[in-house]
């Protein structure tokens, strides 16, 4: 989930995770078992990339294809090293507003080799939208109450990290999961 802050919707992006975030991508099938669960990204997150496989400069890279109200709009996805910022600049167009996400019919990730001339598709990724009110709705129907201090945030992020995981089915980030529980 991507929440997007100070602003009237949140993006949450649900994408799925055989691996973990730390782990290195290095072949299409990859990304597909990262993307074939529910996987809970807060904020943004960075995907590592083997760089032996995946180089990426200027003339490569990855991007995002979504089918928009039947209009394709391309986002390259911002990369530092061999690191992918997958973040709310995703659905960010360039008048500075932001995809309706419930109007996104798909979304393909692509890598892109301008040297070689070739864009090699490497999944399909599903994208939800849940406001800031619904996110946090969702993550409090797990706990029993709504007081938080840096005890509790510290335990209600555990708890709330094994319920999510285990029996929701979703990976998520502790440290993102805590930088959340923070705002509520």
């Amino acid at each position: 989930m991507i929440l997007l802050f100070g602003s009237i919707n949140l993006l949450l992006t649900f994408s799925g995770c055989e691996l973990f975030q730390r782990d290195v991508i290095s072949s299409p099938a990859d990304f597909e078992s990262y993307f074939s669960k529910p996987y809970l990204i807060l904020d943004s997150t960075t995907l590592e990339t083997n760089p032996a496989i995946f180089k990426l400069d200027e003339n490569r890279f990855f991007y995002v294809r979504f089918n928009y109200e039947n209009e394709i709009i391309n986002r390259k996805i911002p990369f530092e090293s061999n690191s992918l910022s997958l973040g709310y600049e995703l659905f960010e167009l360039d008048d500075g507003t932001l995809l309706d996400i419930s109007k996104i019919q798909s979304a393909e990730l692509f890598y892109y080799d301008m040297v070689n001339s070739k864009s090699e598709k490497m999944c399909t990724i599903k994208w939800v939208l849940k406001s800031y009110p619904q996110m946090k709705e969702y993550l409090l129907s797990f706990l029993e109450n709504e007081e938080f201090d840096l005890y509790t945030i510290q335990t209600k992020t555990s708890y709330l990290f094994n319920i999510l995981h285990y029996k929701e089915g979703i990976k998520v980030d502790k440290s993102a999961l805590r930088s959340f529980l923070r705002t509520l």
